[in-house]
């Protein structure tokens, strides 16, 4: 199981391949991320590698895409959502919040996004631990909300919703 996850993650990774096959490999995992959650928490770093990979595949964003469409970025999105609602936030939101700043602070706007948005999929699935940590995000969303590109601070806005939303009594 661990080397299917794995395959099916470095696929879906690989900007060599078709965007339709990358799709269906985040699918498969999205589906394992459901229903087998207590294989993928019981296989170690899977969590860590799934988080960070989605991560990276969301950083993909193109701007004149069709917002129905699907995508590599938005399934790997997805994952990120699902996975923060099945694993423990040691396996997700960690790895996650500790490759937040080096996406915040870069120099390419798809990296901003993409921080934000993950961050915001994550919320809804860990909600008492992210709450634990607004003290430090906070710094970062102010930041992004403040972005020279229009589309990271759109971001960053989709994320204070995502935020309110979740983490109201925060």
């Amino acid at each position: 199981f661990k080397d299917l996850l794995t395959f099916m993650i470095d696929l879906a990774a690989n900007t060599n391949v078709p965007d339709e096959s990358r799709s269906q490999a985040l699918s498969f995992l999205m589906q394992c991320a459901r229903y087998r959650k207590m294989k993928i928490q019981g296989i170690r770093d899977m969590g860590e590698t799934l988080t960070l990979k989605s991560m990276q595949i969301a950083t993909e964003i193109d701007a004149d895409e069709d917002e129905d469409e699907v995508t590599p970025h938005k399934s790997a999105l997805g994952l990120l959502d699902l996975l923060a609602t099945a694993l423990p936030p040691r396996q997700v939101v960690v790895p996650l919040l500790n490759a937040l700043p080096q996406y915040v602070n870069s120099d390419e706007p798809n990296y901003r996004q993409a921080g934000i948005l993950a961050l915001g999929m994550c919320v809804e699935g860990a909600p008492d631990f992210i709450s634990s940590q607004i003290d430090t995000l906070m710094p970062i969303v102010l930041k992004l909300l403040d972005d020279p590109e229009i589309r990271v601070r759109n971001a960053a806005l989709n994320g204070v919703a995502r935020l309110a939303d979740d983490l109201a009594e925060d």
